[in-house]
């Protein structure tokens, strides 16, 4: 799933604070996917401490520690769907009729797949209630007793997760020091600073729980282990400098690496203890824990963007700036699955949310962002709507503040030093089609010796809604996408009479390898419990332990024909689903399925509907819309911001004039603004005398 630190890690001595840039840099540009390891120095913005010190109970002040233990702490095995407990839900029988949540995609006789046209966003995914559909697990709801408080001294196992290939290995830790609010656990095979450890939590009480608390709200407490402390484990990482796991949150029967608990796995030696970089991978790390208990679904641009803003907050630079400036192409609602692009991912996310908690006024009203249950652009845009506002003029208002950095709130910031550093020259004559993806930007600079000309603009109509085009003469059926979803599409098909049966289907697939994956499953008791098949092309791999069976992962990179026995399920109607499960972080294209049918019934396919749960029509492109905006800024330093008006072709011209004045700078600024894709649009833009 994500990446952080590469294999030749450097080893970072507490005494080295000069290589702190350095290793800020390292530490962002291999950040991984459940979460972010931040790098980060003291900033002007520091949150004022409390007046009062939180009590800190350290190693040393035990000297007779109480006995190890070799197993986790007990606690019950799951909570009720409340506030601050951990989600579950038993499994639904497939109904017989159409519940309004879900949608319809009726098979006609032809049969065309189609979908009725508005439907919700894809549903998140419910790990309690996944394991027990797939994997029969026995999950209790009851609500946690509360926990008897550990002590310093007290030794417990845990899973490290390596971010790179997924894999997990348990260790074991002493806790070396209590505060207020949090455990600070330390692997008995790394040696640290203990001084390092205690200044770590202090600075945690007085200058970072505070202010995210305040802004972003707090942890599930008491969470899944009936404590109401989060843990903060320091080990060696692979893959990461910090990470936040969600599965965590779970019991060891809904996810087998499951530590079962609010916890934040920090690298020790990558990071020390109670240095400015530690600090600010805690913060980080911190807003995702709180997240997990405020949206659990929410996608990781925003989840990371708001992470970022908790650094910043809690006193510390966010350096991820630095990567995106010099690149300001790059998607803000999308998350690659590279590490080696994702760092300019970060600082995208860090500023437009930095940005936007100034148009609202400041970091009091952030709550209700976090609490929105709409995902990725959708969600934003309803928050904004209450201060009337919309995301899209935000983006549009954003990509200028990031060029001008104005002195006023909607074309600058207020406490940052930002300035987009390359536009790209427009001289005269034709110019060329170039590509762009989604809310992204270009800088044009106009360089021409001609008093006036036309600027003109075309944009593509289209844009691919997903990378493959569907094969199938009567649509084909796709998962959606998108972080911690779960899709489904599932039908009857009547078997009675028959001796052999097998489904057939085409499949084509874009799923995050190894952490995502696509299913076929058949259920024949009406859909009490479900049979997860194996096909040509699924696979059985599943390092992470996210997988629940055989299932689609990785990329087909074209179309593949799929043949299932269905013989063991012969006899009866069983109903044949479709389903689709992501994880917390990055997301590809996902999976389509077309020319479904079981060749042995009369017509190869049954008079019938697919039921949807997240399912749709793929279409072959969405309609594509620009946002164009020329910036005209004289010497005086005064500017005037417009809008190229476009048609429904998108295209667009103007006479630009005076442009012989003395120091007149001209900027056109091109965003294209297509939701729902990560694919780029194409454009030409020229200035004509």
């Amino acid at each position: 799933m994500t990446t952080m630190i590469e294999s030749d890690r450097p080893t970072i001595a507490d005494e080295r604070p000069r290589r702190l840039r350095l290793l800020t840099a390292l530490v962002l540009a291999a950040i991984g996917a459940l979460v972010l390891a931040c790098g980060a120095e003291p900033s002007g913005s520091q949150a004022q401490a409390p007046t009062s010190v939180p009590s800190v109970q350290t190693l040393e002040d035990t000297p007779s520690p109480a006995p190890p233990t070799t197993s986790p702490t007990p606690r019950p095995t799951e909570e009720t769907r409340t506030e601050n407990a951990a989600p579950t839900s038993a499994p639904e029988p497939i109904p017989t009729s159409i519940p309004s949540s879900q949608a319809a995609v009726e098979m006609s006789s032809s049969p065309e797949i189609r979908v009725i046209p508005t439907l919700p966003p894809p549903p998140d995914r419910d790990l309690s209630e996944l394991a027990v559909r797939l994997r029969g697990a026995a999950v209790d709801d009851r609500t946690p007793e509360p926990a008897e408080p550990m002590s310093v001294g007290d030794r417990r196992d845990f899973w490290l997760t390596d971010l790179d290939d997924g894999s997990a290995t348990e260790i074991s830790a002493t806790l070396r020091v209590v505060s207020e609010n949090a455990y600070w656990f330390m692997d008995d095979a790394v040696t640290v600073n203990q001084a390092g450890l205690e200044e770590g939590a202090r600075l945690f009480e007085q200058q970072v729980r505070p202010v995210v608390v305040e802004t972003f709200g707090d942890i599930r407490s008491p969470g899944i282990d009936g404590d109401p402390r989060l843990i903060v484990l320091h080990s060696r990482l692979d893959g990461a400098a910090g990470y936040y796991g969600p599965s965590d949150e779970y019991p060891a029967e809904v996810h087998p690496h499951s530590n079962e608990g609010e916890i934040i796995y920090i690298d020790a030696e990558l990071l020390p203890p109670g240095s400015e970089i530690y600090m600010s991978v805690l913060a980080h790390e911190f807003q995702h824990a709180i997240h997990f208990n405020q949206d659990m679904g929410e996608d990781s641009w925003v989840n990371e963007g708001l992470s970022e803003l908790a650094t910043q907050i809690s006193g510390y630079e966010v350096n991820s700036f630095d990567a995106f400036l010099p690149r300001p192409d790059t998607q803000l609602n999308y998350w690659p699955e590279s590490s080696a692009r994702r760092f300019a991912h970060y600082g995208s996310s860090a500023l437009f949310f930095i940005y936007l908690t100034q148009r609202v006024g400041g970091t009091a009203l952030i709550k209700d962002l976090m609490t929105e249950q709409l995902d990725d652009v959708a969600g934003v845009d309803a928050f904004l709507r209450d201060f009337g506002l919309r995301f899209e003029d935000v983006f549009a208002d954003w990509v200028i503040a990031n060029y001008l950095d104005a002195d006023d709130e909607r074309y600058g910031y207020l406490d940052n030093d930002v300035r987009i550093r390359r536009a790209r020259p427009l001289g005269d004559g034709k110019g060329r089609e170039m590509s762009l993806p989604q809310f992204s930007a270009r800088y044009h600079s106009l360089r021409s010796n001609a008093a006036e000309g036309t600027l003109r603009f075309r944009g593509s109509a289209q844009v691919r809604q997903v990378e493959a085009d569907c094969i199938g003469d009567d649509g084909c059926l796709w998962s959606g996408r998108g972080d911690s979803i779960n899709t489904k599409a599932t039908r009857e098909f009547d078997l009675t009479g028959l001796d052999n049966a097998t489904l057939e289907y085409m499949v084509w697939y874009d799923i995050e390898d190894g952490w995502d994956y696509g299913y076929v499953e058949v259920s024949d008791d009406g859909g009490r419990t479900w049979t997860i098949l194996e096909g040509q092309h699924t696979s059985d791999d599943d390092v992470s332990g996210n997988a629940y069976g055989p299932g689609y992962t990785g990329r087909s990179r074209d179309w593949k024909q799929e043949s299932i026995d269905l013989t063991p399920f012969v006899g009866g109607p069983v109903l044949v689903r479709f389903e689709y499960v992501t994880d917390a972080a990055v997301f590809r294209d996902g999976f389509m399925v077309t020319d479904v049918s079981v060749p042995q019934l009369d017509d190869g396919m049954d008079t019938g509907e697919w039921l949807s749960e997240g399912f749709t029509t793929a279409l072959r492109s969405l309609p594509q819309r620009f946002i164009v905006q020329i910036v005209t800024k004289g010497a005086d330093g005064e500017y005037e911001v417009s809008r190229l008006n476009l048609d429904s072709d998108n295209f667009g011209e103007t006479t630009l004039s005076g442009l012989d004045a003395p120091d007149r700078e001209i900027v056109i600024v091109v965003s294209p603004v297509t939701p729902d894709t990560r694919h780029s649009a194409s454009y030409t833009l020229e200035f004509l005398r």
